[in-house]
Parts: structure tokens; C-alpha cells; sequence
């Protein structure tokens, strides 16, 4: 897949898709991509992390239903999330629970989580 001619894509949606590594590895290049739909896919933490982390102008990330917990948060949260534009993240119908969300308690531009269908854990020491 080439997305060479394709940098100036904005919103890109592969949800349900058959992702392999090689176009994972591929969308880095969308350096001006903002809105990116991941929903029930099966790639690795390491594929998310390697290609999140080149997204600079990425505001809207969906995960639902996607291979994806609380570590698979933790891992991307320090490169991707880290002083970035995100405003609206789903890990709807993930693994992801409140103790994970509590790693995002510091990104200032994150506004919505989506949590539909999780499963609420309760976090100490709150």
C-alpha cells in the first residue's frame, strides 16, 4: 500500500479491516492525518506505538473493539500522547478500565473517553 500520494489525508477509517504490519508500518507517513479509526483490528502494541508516535496533528484516535487494555494504554500513552492535540480517544469495548484511564489524568486537550461496554473497576486511592 502507498500512502506517499496521500499525505495530505486528513481522516482515514480502517476499521474491520485485515491490517498487516506493512501498511501499519506505511501510515506514518500521513504526517497530517487527524482523525484515525482503528476499531476491530488486530495488530500488536508495538505496531499501534510505532505508528501513533509519528502522528503529530492527530486529534480523534478510535480503538473500540480493538485488541487493546490498560498496558496497550500505558504503552502508547508515552510517546503518542504525550504533549500532543488529542482530544477524543475511544477504547470502547476494550480491556481498558479506570485504572487505565487514570494515566490520561494529565493530557490537558483530552476531552471525551469513550468507555461503552467496559467494565468498571473501581480505583484506589483516588
Amino acid at each position: 500500500m502507498h500512502f506517499a500520494e496521500a499525505k495530505s489525508l486528513t481522516f482515514l477509517s480502517l476499521s474491520d479491516t485485515k491490517l498487516t504490519e506493512v501498511v501499519m508500518s506505511a501510515l506514518k507517513d500521513l504526517e497530517n492525518l487527524v482523525e484515525l479509526y482503528l476499531d476491530l483490528i488486530l495488530i500488536t502494541d508495538a505496531s499501534k506505538h510505532c505508528l501513533l508516535r509519528h502522528l503529530h496533528e492527530l486529534t480523534h484516535l478510535s480503538l473500540s473493539k480493538a485488541r487493546f487494555n490498560n498496558a496497550s494504554l500505558s504503552t502508547i500513552r508515552k510517546s503518542t500522547f504525550a504533549n500532543r492535540k488529542v482530544k477524543y480517544l475511544d477504547v470502547g469495548y476494550t480491556l481498558v478500565n479506570d485504572k487505565g484511564i487514570r494515566e490520561l489524568r494529565d493530557i490537558p486537550s483530552l476531552q471525551p473517553v469513550c468507555l461503552n461496554g467496559n467494565i468498571k473497576e473501581v480505583c484506589e486511592n483516588e
